[in-house]
């Protein structure tokens, strides 16, 4: 199973949405989906957020049957804020049945910037 970087827009697994077959890896409840995975000139064409929009308005007609989740009880709630579908920084797994998961690693970013941010305040002053 190797490991790599990329740009995705990440949801989720919901069993009723995406479903679960004999062959599905064990627990993937549990898991973050890389739904779709983006190469650097798609991002940089803006073909993800095309993509963006589709996934946010999909979720938005879903009816109540399909807003449940075996392990997560507000499920609803975090599906439809408004920052729950966006680009992330991922590192992406393929799992045994198939499935591609991701563990978000934007935050890392996040943090980078804030340091600098603080470095750049610090030399102004």
């Amino acid at each position: 199973m190797a490991n790599n970087y990329s740009l995705a827009i990440c949801e989720l697994f919901n069993p009723t949405i995406h479903g679960v077959t004999t062959t599905s890896s064990p627990n993937i409840e549990s898991h973050i989906l890389a739904s779709h995975l983006f190469s650097a000139i798609e991002f940089y064409a803006d073909d993800w957020e095309s993509v963006l929009c589709l996934m946010r308005n999909e979720y938005r007609n879903h009816d109540s049957f399909t807003k449940i989740h075996p392990i997560i009880r507000n499920y609803d709630n975090i599906t439809l804020a408004p920052t729950y579908f966006r680009l992330e920084i991922v590192q992406s797994q393929l799992l045994s049945g198939g499935e591609t998961v991701a563990s978000i690693k934007t935050h890392y970013l996040k943090r980078v910037q804030r340091k600098w941010r603080s470095i750049l305040e610090k030399r102004v002053k």
